[in-house]
């Protein structure tokens, strides 16, 4: 199992040992780190069979008082963020032999009973790629 945090120190799981457990540093908004767990991932488990896709940036408040700076960083781990990870193991799973693999997409009700963005660009992206994806 692989498991990934902006500071993976904080990750602690019972059962796992060094032979089927690796924390790994994964910030959603930078590219290097992504394909840093990843490929980590592969070459200490020779695969990626499960992603799941938890990343978030919780904001609040009337949207009219909202910074543009904190909703820009919202959208870059919420929705870019996810995207990039989604594409990346899109990429890994269709690559190993036999190729495959689950992607979950994880949310927040907020983005369900209130602020919408990002929840309602996520879902369609998530949509769009099983659709897609869906003859491989």
């Amino acid at each position: 199992m692989n498991a990934t945090a902006r500071n993976p120190s904080t990750l602690s799981f019972r059962n796992t040992t060094p032979e089927n457990y690796l924390a790994l540093k994964l910030d959603v908004t930078s590219a290097s780190d992504i394909d840093s767990a990843f490929s980590s991932a592969v070459g200490k488990f020779k695969r990626v069979d499960v992603v799941v896709n938890n990343a978030g940036y919780g904001l609040s408040g009337p949207f009219e008082e909202l910074e543009d700076k904190h909703v820009r960083i919202q959208m870059e781990v919420n929705f870019f963020g996810l995207m990039a990870v989604t594409k990346k193991a899109m990429e890994v799973m269709r690559e190993q032999k036999p190729s495959g693999g689950l992607i979950q997409q994880v949310t927040s009700i907020a983005g369900q009973i209130g602020y919408a963005g990002h929840w309602i660009a996520m879902t369609n992206k998530t949509k769009a790629d099983r659709e897609k994806c869906s003859r491989f």
